[in-house]
Parts: structure tokens; C-alpha cells; sequence
């Protein structure tokens, strides 16, 4: 489970700030913060990209190790024709909740890595080409930040699995 709540940390980062990043060019196009505002998060949330996308990184392969355990344990009370005990069947919804949180959290952190790769060529690509893909990247996010806050709100009020 250990593994689990590291991802699961691990994507909010991601999400934390790539949602700010791509909100912010939502919330300027909507007139509800000026350039300048816009600009401040932009900056503000680029700074911890990088960290957020290796974190995530780093975390992956690890929960992906340890996947599987308590889904093994709720088949073996099923075959078994028994209800699951009451603390694994806290730990299956648990886990269940996570595999959400990883999967979106996955698509939202590949998001974030892609925008963070496109920055790197602002300098020398900047112009319509670059802009129209930021917008692609801004409307892409949409989806998939609202699945990603779906996920995270369940797993928020998902048993502790001890």
C-alpha cells in the first residue's frame, strides 16, 4: 500500500501543478486574470514540473511491483465462498481507488512531461506552431484533470487500509 500512496502523492503533485499551469492559460482566455497573473503562475508552477514528473517517475515501477495483493486476497475470500474480512475489504477498496489514481494520475503526469519537454524549445521554437500547441496541450488537459480530481475525491474518501 506503501507504494500506492507514494504515486498517489506523487500524481497530486503532478496535477496540483499542472493544473495551475494549463488553468491559468483557461482562466486568462476567460478574462478572469489578467496576462501578468497568468504569467506569475506559469512560473510559479514550471518551477517544481521537472520534480513533479521524475517523482512520479520514481514512483511508478514501485507501485507497479506491488500491485495485486489485496485483489488476491478479496478473489481468495470469494473462491473460499466467505465475505472478505472487514479490514482487507477496507484495504481492496483502498487499492482500488489507487489503481484509479494511477491510471489518471499516469495521464495527467505524461501531459505534464510533454509540456515541460515543449518548454525546453520555447527559446527556438516559439511562435504559431509552439502556441497552437499549447492550446492543444490546454484543451487535452480538460478531460483528463477532471478524470484525474474524479479519481483523487474517491481515493480521498476510501477506507485507510492498515
Amino acid at each position: 500500500m506503501k507504494a500506492g500512496e507514494a504515486l498517489a502523492s506523487a500524481a497530486a503533485d503532478s496535477a496540483r501543478d499542472w493544473g495551475a499551469h494549463a488553468g491559468a492559460e483557461v482562466r486568462l482566455d476567460a478574462g478572469k486574470i489578467t496576462y501578468a497573473q497568468a504569467e506569475k503562475i506559469w512560473a510559479a508552477s514550471k518551477k517544481p514540473g521537472a520534480a513533479d514528473v521524475a517523482a512520479f517517475a520514481a514512483a511508478q515501477p514501485r507501485y507497479a511491483r506491488s500491485v495485486g495483493g489485496c485483489t488476491a486476497l478479496d478473489k481468495a475470500a470469494s473462491a473460499a465462498g466467505s465475505s472478505t474480512p472487514e479490514g482487507a475489504a477496507a484495504c481492496v477498496a483502498r487499492s482500488k481507488a489507487l489503481a484509479t489514481v494511477a491510471t489518471t494520475g499516469a495521464k495527467v503526469n505524461a501531459q505534464w512531461a510533454a509540456h515541460q519537454a515543449q518548454m525546453k524549445t520555447k527559446a527556438t521554437a516559439a511562435g504559431p506552431a509552439y502556441h497552437q500547441k499549447w492550446m492543444d496541450f490546454v484543451a487535452d488537459s480538460k478531460p483528463v484533470l477532471t478524470a484525474y480530481g474524479t479519481a483523487a475525491a474517491a481515493l480521498a474518501k476510501a477506507p485507510a487500509c492498515s
